[in-house]
């Protein structure tokens, strides 16, 4: 995956609400393995993916320091092997950081999902089936607070608060790891000045 940001550019003059300040465009390449006719400029499954980034992503851009300018983040998928959209989140807080867009808090998703009757993390998409049980959880890392939750299917609700957990606690080790990236990446550049 990559994910670069346009912006922030001028946007709209009138009273918008945040929602309109953030646009997501998600590019799925067709060898990614993921089934070609989810994605394109009008499939319902690409609509619905790049509207739950955005709605996460809404939840930590501080848009009161760029009132009035737009943000684009481009997601470019070549290869999906499940956890499509904790993956975009990822990447996107990533994308943000590394263009200095302010935001209130890093937002890091994880999956979790049910295989064999069993709770496990991040299933890949062998793992999961069409109807496996498996749920996407978004939080903002410092305060431990769930930003997004997306459920694949209906499953157990005995299940609910052992997979909530494993989530975020996965997303809590992708939020060292962009942590950690972040920082590497900025002392290259501190120190190639």
């Amino acid at each position: 995956m990559s994910a670069y940001v346009i912006g922030p550019e001028e946007g709209p003059n009138a009273a918008v609400s945040v929602l309109d300040l953030m646009e997501i465009e998600c590019k799925i390449a067709a060898f990614s393995g993921y089934e070609r006719k989810y994605f394109g400029k009008n499939a319902k499954v690409s609509k619905h993916v790049e509207e739950i980034v955005r709605k996460t992503m809404c939840e930590v851009v501080m848009f009161d320091m760029t009132a009035k300018w737009k943000i684009k983040i481009v997601l470019q998928v070549f290869e999906d092997d499940g956890g499509l959209v904790a993956a975009l989140v990822n990447v996107a807080t990533a994308a943000l950081v590394l263009a200095s867009i302010p935001m209130k808090d890093y937002v890091v998703a994880c999956s979790a999902g049910i295989v064999q009757s069993k709770v496990c993390l991040d299933p890949s998409r062998r793992e999961t089936k069409k109807n496996t049980p498996e749920i996407m959880v978004a939080v903002k890392p410092h305060e431990m607070k769930i930003v997004t939750v997306e459920m694949k299917s209906k499953f157990p609700k005995e299940y609910l608060e052992e997979m909530v957990q494993l989530a975020m606690e996965g997303a809590t080790g992708i939020y060292e790891e962009i942590k950690a990236t972040v920082k590497a990446r900025h002392e290259a550049t501190r120190d190639n000045l």
